[in-house]
C-alpha cells in the first residue's frame, strides 16, 4: 500500500486522523510510521478528547509517519488554523487595549475594521496581531468620526514595509495627497484580501 496506519487514518476520515494515538495491524499493535501491506487488517485507535488534534511531529518527514502528500496537506491546515485562532485572540487583545485608551470600548469591532478598510473583525484582529496595522493607523481609526476607509502602513508578507500614511506618500511627490489616499486604500485592500484569503483556506 504504500502507506502507514495514520495516512490510512486520514484516508477514511480527517477527524479519525486527527485523533489517532495508535493503530493495531492483524490485531498487533504497531508504530505509527509502520508501513502497511495489501490484504493487512488495519485497526486505528483514537483519544476520546473531543479537543485532541495532531501533532507536529507527524510532519517531520525523518520520522516518516506520513507518506502521503494529503495527509500532510491535512495536519499543515489544522495547524494553520490553530495558528490562526491563536492570532485571532492576541489580536482581540491588541484592539481592546487601544480601545480602552482612546476610551471607546462601546466601538464596534466590524465599524473598526470598515474604517481600516478590512473585511470583518477576524481580519482586523489577525492585522493587528501580526502588526500589519501599526498602532498610529489604529488609534486614527478609533477616532475617526466616519466609516470611511483610514490609511495606514501595511506590512508585506515577506517583511517589506509599503510606506503610505498621513504623512504623504514617498515617491515623486509633487504635495499631492490623492495619490497618497487611493495609494493608502489600494494597500489596504490588498492586506484585507490577504487576510480574508488565510481566514478561508483556516475554515475550509
Amino acid at each position: 500500500m504504500g502507506s502507514t496506519p495514520l495516512d490510512f487514518a486520514y484516508q477514511i476520515h480527517t477527524e479519525l486522523g486527527h485523533k489517532c494515538r495508535g493503530a493495531r495491524v492483524d490485531g498487533v499493535l504497531v508504530p505509527l510510521e509502520t508501513m502497511l501491506r495489501n490484504g493487512q487488517t488495519v485497526e486505528i485507535l483514537t483519544v476520546r478528547n473531543p479537543t485532541a488534534g495532531p501533532s507536529r511531529d507527524w510532519l517531520n518527514p525523518e520520522r516518516r509517519y506520513l507518506a502521503s502528500p494529503r495527509a500532510r496537506a491535512k495536519v499543515r491546515q489544522w495547524f494553520n488554523g490553530l495558528d490562526i485562532e491563536r492570532d485571532i485572540a492576541s489580536g482581540r487583545a491588541v484592539v481592546e487595549r487601544a480601545l480602552a485608551r482612546e476610551g471607546r470600548t462601546v466601538l464596534p469591532f466590524e465599524t473598526l475594521a470598515n474604517r481600516l478598510g478590512l473585511p470583518d473583525s477576524r481580519a482586523l484582529f489577525i492585522a493587528a496581531a501580526r502588526e500589519e496595522i501599526g498602532s498610529r493607523a489604529l488609534e486614527e481609526a478609533i477616532r475617526a468620526n466616519h466609516d470611511s476607509p483610514v490609511h495606514h502602513s501595511h506590512h508585506g508578507p515577506h517583511g517589506t514595509h509599503g510606506q503610505y500614511g498621513y504623512d504623504g506618500h514617498k515617491g515623486a511627490g509633487d504635495g499631492s495627497r490623492d495619490g497618497t489616499k487611493e495609494s493608502a486604500r489600494e494597500a489596504a485592500r490588498l492586506a484585507a484580501e490577504e487576510v480574508a484569503r488565510e481566514v478561508k483556506r483556516a475554515d475550509a
